[in-house]
């Protein structure tokens, strides 16, 4: 049975919570309030899907050679006014903590593997309370490799 996409984003969501306690995280559909206290931050988690492809020439039936493909999208959150080294740190350990990761799935026949992350700089929120960066994550598994 191939992986489905709620059990590869729970192994991409549930690598960053065990390893990751330097700031809060705002999950999909969870509640969440971020605390404007001038010292601290937070991160917002999110996967987003992109197209499949076939890799290999195989029996149109099975899903066998599939590559499926999306980002993680981490978006890193700290008052404004605090400096790059607040935020560069954080985008820093997150970058290392996906970067070229291969990380698995209980589907058997199935590898989830993370690739080079991009750091971006957003810039200040339109409200003018939060200085955004976001690390990008582009990941891909197989099916039947």
């Amino acid at each position: 049975m191939p992986a489905s996409k709620q059990e590869v984003t729970g192994t991409l969501l549930k690598h960053l919570q065990d390893n990751f306690t330097t700031l809060p995280v705002r999950y999909p559909n969870s509640p969440f309030e971020p605390k404007v206290d001038g010292a601290s931050g937070w991160v917002w988690a999110t996967v987003q899907y992109g197209e499949s492809i076939q890799e290999t020439i195989v029996d149109r039936t099975s899903d066998a050679g599939q590559r499926t493909q999306g980002f993680l999208f981490l978006q890193i959150f700290v008052p404004v006014n605090t400096g790059l080294a607040v935020i560069d740190p954080v985008a820093d350990e997150l970058s290392d903590l996906y970067n070229k990761a291969v990380l698995s799935i209980l589907t058997l026949g199935t590898a989830l593997c993370c690739g080079v992350p991009q750091k971006v700089q957003v810039g200040t929120s339109p409200e003018g309370t939060w200085f955004q960066q976001n690390v990008n994550i582009p990941f891909h598994y197989h099916l039947g490799l």
